[in-house]
């Protein structure tokens, strides 16, 4: 039997509507299946901590599994935040897991005293995760949660001790009410107390004139702090950003950026004089390629306005205005000339 090309092309659209239909109808019957699978397993698992995964992502959770995942840093899948909140207890959860699909069943025990277990089950395409503590039957999830509120607070307070820039922080009354390590050890250094005397509390106030800042917008300004003849003084740049407890202060030692900025302007200063004094005009450029010195003469050569050449122009513009002021030879193509 022959068929025309216009009934092979419909005989052909309708066996691929057939097929997506199929397809779908399969994949519809595979997840719902997996949805029902969850909610029974989840039933099944009341007052208990356990998760469902589908590979990477949640399909479902008890309200203890739910809280411990809440407690995981943001970022990754569904997995990779409870292997980062579990970690520090179940060093090798991550490995273990990876073929759970193929094992069938894997327990995972914890560091420590506790002897915590995670286990992990492969049912029809889902991995059931359940937190045990077989030791005293309770629910180790509040302990690994705290757990996991100290470790975060003791690594904030590891980021700031060891921070090498000053930080403090005062309350909303202005009292400083707690500073790093680097800010405490500065106020030994400039205010030494006397020997065998332990540090007291608050410690010396070093910059009691940085401004508040009055809304979201941090204040950003240089502060200079002088050491009564203990050391020489230091520029800071004093960064202040508003909180609801009260304001962060952060600190940079930027004496030495100061110092070469100085230095740089009394160059240019010399520079000046010295150039001032030359019968031929002189104009000097950037790296960006705008006008940063000149001389007299160059304005008297040249006829420019002042106020042009104080407006630090490009290079282009320069020879633009020499161009029409016909104090330049004309090339044969000014413009790639003047690039």
């Amino acid at each position: 039997m022959i068929l025309s090309p216009a009934l092979e092309a419909l005989l052909a659209a309708g066996i691929g509507l057939t097929a997506a239909a199929l397809l779908f109808l399969w994949w519809n019957r595979t997840n719902t299946a997996k949805a029902l699978a969850a909610r029974q397993l989840i039933a099944a698992s009341e007052g208990e901590t356990v998760l469902l995964f589908d590979d990477d992502s949640l399909l479902d959770a008890t309200p203890q599994g739910r809280a411990l995942l809440a407690q995981a840093r943001s970022g990754g899948s569904d997995w990779d935040r409870l292997v980062t909140a579990l970690e520090p207890r179940f060093p090798d959860l991550r490995a273990q897991g990876a073929d759970v699909a193929t094992s069938g069943q894997k327990t995972v025990a914890s560091e420590g005293p506790d002897k915590d277990l995670v286990e992990m089950t492969y049912l029809d395409g889902v991995v059931r995760v359940a937190l045990l503590s077989p030791q005293n039957g309770t629910d180790p999830t509040e302990r690994l949660i705290v757990d996991a509120m100290e470790q975060e607070l003791t690594l904030l307070r590891s980021i700031g001790d060891n921070a090498p820039q000053l930080i403090w922080q005062r309350n909303t009354a202005g009292d400083l009410v707690w500073a790093n390590r680097a800010y405490l050890d500065l106020v030994d250094e400039i205010h030494p107390a006397e020997a065998d005397m332990p540090r007291t509390w608050p410690p010396q106030d070093l910059f009691d004139d940085v401004a508040e800042p009055g809304g979201a917008i941090p204040v950003i300004e240089e502060k200079w702090l002088q050491s009564n003849g203990r050391l020489a003084p230091r520029c800071y740049e004093v960064s202040s950003v508003r909180r609801d407890v009260g304001t962060m202060h952060y600190a940079v030692d930027v004496t030495e950026v100061i110092e070469a900025r100085e230095d740089q302007q009394k160059f240019v200063q010399t520079l000046a004089k010295t150039f001032a004094q030359l019968s031929v005009g002189l104009a000097i450029f950037d790296r960006n390629r705008r006008l940063t010195l000149f001389n007299p003469a160059l304005t008297d050569m040249l006829q420019i306005p002042t106020d042009f050449l104080i407006s630090r122009p490009h290079i282009g513009q320069f020879l633009d205005r020499l161009r029409e002021a016909r104090m330049i030879p004309e090339p044969k193509d000014y413009a790639a000339w003047r690039t």
